[in-house]
């Protein structure tokens, strides 16, 4: 997966004003792809909620 540059330079400049935190390339790819498989994951769990829901309703 390619992140744009913008998008990796949006984040330092989250992690700088935010959180004081200057990181080099490699840990801000770093930082960025677990962000990303966090967010994934969270999605994931979340539409298996959901479908789950959704098959409960339907039993009703």
């Amino acid at each position: 997966m390619n992140l744009q540059p913008q998008t990796l330079e949006k984040l330092r400049v989250i992690l700088r004003e935010d959180f004081n935190e200057e990181v080099s390339d490699q840990e801000l790819h770093d930082i960025a792809f677990s962000l990303v498989g966090f967010y994934d994951k969270l999605m994931e769990c979340y539409c298996e909620n959901l479908i789950a829901e959704q098959e409960q309703n339907h039993e009703k």
